[in-house]
């Protein structure tokens, strides 16, 4: 399979869990959207999170290649140099993408921790983080903020 619309038509994505991704997946997510072998201009797996969150809530559903290959930047497979760990990422995002859909999907009345919806985050360094902000000498931003890539991702999708 060359392109990631034949990878994704092949995959029975109903068969995947809705359930969310447990500490060690979310930690082995990020790993993988962090790894060398990764084309360059891919998402942060943070930014990544926010784009799918955005997709899954729009009026219209995109096909599966469609946000894939924006989180990558390329339609084109390989998006790593490792077959094995291509595959896991994919899967990976599949199912957490399929989490998100099950939790913007379900009613505030039936709420549990299934279908809690939390945005993956990754950490950011206490003494770059912007509380609410603060500003150097010249009076221009400095450090982080906590979910600015998923934001970032979120506003790219919108």
């Amino acid at each position: 399979m060359d392109d990631l619309f034949q990878w994704s038509e092949a995959l029975d994505t109903g068969a995947l869990p809705a359930t969310a991704l447990s500490e060690a997946e979310c930690a082995e997510l990020f790993e993988l959207m962090e790894a060398p072998g990764l084309v360059r201009g891919t998402m942060s797996a943070e930014m990544a999170d926010g784009f799918m969150t955005a997709c899954a809530i729009g009026p219209v559903a995109l096909p599966v290649a469609q946000w894939l290959g924006a989180i990558f930047g390329q339609t084109q497979l390989p998006v790593c140099t490792d077959p094995a760990q291509q595959e896991r990422l994919l899967q990976l995002l599949l199912r957490r993408f399929r989490h998100l859909q099950a939790c913007t999907a379900a009613a505030p009345t039936s709420a549990d921790p299934n279908t809690l919806f939390l945005p993956l985050r990754a950490g950011v360094d206490e003494a770059r983080r912007i509380s609410p902000y603060r500003c150097n000498d010249q009076g221009v931003r400095e450090g982080d903020w906590e979910l600015k890539d998923w934001a970032e991702g979120f506003r790219r999708a919108m």
